[in-house]
């Protein structure tokens, strides 16, 4: 398996990590909450939202074209595999 690929799998498992940490900080400071809320901290809160969605998105995308050519990769030794069994 190359490098890369588990380079992405660790950045995957950082980003779903550090959003259900986020998610659960959120959860809790909603909880504890009991005025309105401050807009402006919304926004940010929503900005920091997408920009880790968008980036979660850039590294399940590059994932898969790893994997994508890993399988490619395979399947193509497999065939050369398979056509030597054949003609021996």
């Amino acid at each position: 398996m190359p490098s890369g690929v588990d380079d992405t799998t660790y950045e995957l498992e950082d980003y779903i990590y550090q959003m259900q940490c986020e998610a659960n900080r959120t959860t809790a400071d909603d909880d504890e909450e009991d005025g309105p809320k401050d807009p402006e901290a919304d926004l940010a809160k929503r900005e920091n939202d997408l920009v880790m969605a968008a980036e979660l998105g850039k590294a399940l995308l590059k994932r898969n074209d790893d994997l994508v050519r890993d399988n490619e990769q395979m399947a193509e030794e497999f065939s050369r595999k398979l056509e030597v069994v054949r003609e021996s």
